[in-house]
């Protein structure tokens, strides 16, 4: 009786994902992404749940929901890590969001993993490459800023400050050392 039951499930989450597809093809994207939602319920084997969560996160980065498109790219992610559709969709949703390391990253995993990646998935990679890493630059800056302006808070009392220190890197290791200034 068991078997029967998977049965009408598996049949159940292929019919909402294809009714899924019928509301996406029409421009439906809330409707859609309630299918694909609801066959998730259904879904009995992770491939069917990869592109129920993939096919969600497409019809989000049709709405512009970056954040949500995020979110169901990465449950697909979760459950088979080399999917290229769902990578290929985070990073977009990435990119639009102005998270260009992110997107970065995920372009670049896509590439290794497709051995027949398309001419556009290099060109976007060396397009975003040298801004994503401005960016990276820029926001370690503000962090190391920040870090400093705290530090600066908890050695106040002492009469200290981060000015007080001088920090090097052992280039052989990549580890740094601290020591008070003379």
């Amino acid at each position: 009786m068991e078997v029967v039951e998977e049965k009408v499930d598996t049949n159940t989450a292929k019919q909402l994902k294809d009714e899924g597809n019928d509301h996406f093809k029409r421009q439906d994207y809330v409707s859609a992404v309630s299918c694909y939602t609801e066959a998730l319920e259904h879904a009995e084997d992770d491939e069917m749940r990869v592109i129920l969560h993939s096919n969600c996160s497409l019809a989000h980065l049709k709405q512009e929901d970056y954040e949500l498109a995020i979110k169901s790219a990465g449950e697909a992610l979760k459950i088979d890590k080399t999917h290229c559709k769902s990578r290929l969709r985070r990073a977009t949703a990435y990119e639009a969001k102005g998270n260009l390391f992110l997107a970065l990253e995920d372009y670049k995993a896509v590439a290794e993993v497709a051995l027949d990646a398309h001419p556009w998935l290099t060109r976007k990679i060396r397009e975003i490459e040298p801004e994503a890493e401005r960016q990276k630059q820029t926001e370690m800056k503000e962090a190391l800023g920040q870090l400093r302006g705290l530090g600066d808070s908890l050695l106040k009392p002492f009469g200290l400050s981060t000015n007080n220190f001088a920090v090097k890197k052992d280039e052989g290791t990549g580890q740094f050392s601290i020591s008070m200034k003379k």
